[in-house]
């Protein structure tokens, strides 16, 4: 806090929706989660998008609406420009995102522009998580930060986090995201509050401009 990018990065996250969302923190069950990914399935009905998961042997929906509410987000965010509409940004359309003479380092952490960087490390453990891998930056995670530039107009956070559930649920290599959003939803879906074997616990690293600068 009062460092400069960090401020930039705080404005941004304010301007584009996400600061709630990013800072939401939540406990959960991995064994709940990895049972909603083994047994979900998206559908829409009469324009109504529905996903339907088991829990405890128990089958459960909720509809893009009522989840989408529980975290703040409606009319207004469901009207804004979906990420997934577009194809995954190409690494050779990254260069905005990284600093002069580092195309060799497209689609990965390293030679990012220090706003990017941060927010990269960020959106890891938030709106897109991933597991290991350190090396490369998600498919439409590049979008993301993308969108994040002050010139970009606004987006769907929501959806963002909708098609990337559903992207984790049709592929099994991908790891079990959005563990504190879904618990979260589960919890009020079951009205019950399962024992948590993982504590979300808050980001925590130092400010290292000489590493993001490599």
């Amino acid at each position: 806090m009062g460092d400069p990018i960090f401020n930039e990065i705080i404005d941004q996250c304010k301007a584009k929706h996400i600061y709630k969302i990013m800072g939401f923190r939540y406990d959960w069950n991995n064994e709940v989660i990895a049972q909603f990914y083994a047994t979900c399935y998206f559908e829409t009905v009469d324009d109504m998008q529905l996903v339907h998961w088991m829990t405890e042997g128990k089958w459960y929906k909720i509809s893009y609406v009522e989840f989408a509410s529980m975290f703040g987000f409606g009319r207004a965010d469901s009207e804004r420009a979906r990420i997934h509409i577009s194809s995954p940004l190409p690494k050779q359309e990254m260069k905005c995102l990284y600093l002069p003479d580092r195309e060799s380092e497209f689609g990965g952490p390293k030679g990012l522009i220090s706003f990017f960087g941060y927010l990269n490390k960020f959106f890891r453990k938030t709106l897109a998580p991933r597991e290991g891998d350190g090396h490369n930056i998600s498919v439409y995670g590049r979008n993301l930060l993308l969108a994040l530039t002050p010139s970009e107009p606004e987006f769907s956070v929501f959806d963002y986090i909708w098609e990337e559930i559903k992207a984790i649920s049709e592929s099994p290599q991908k790891c079990c995201g959005y563990g504190a959003y879904l618990m979260y939803m589960i919890d009020q879906r079951t009205n019950k509050r399962f024992e948590c074997d993982y504590t979300h616990t808050s980001i925590n690293f130092k400010l290292d401009y000489h590493n993001l600068l490599k």
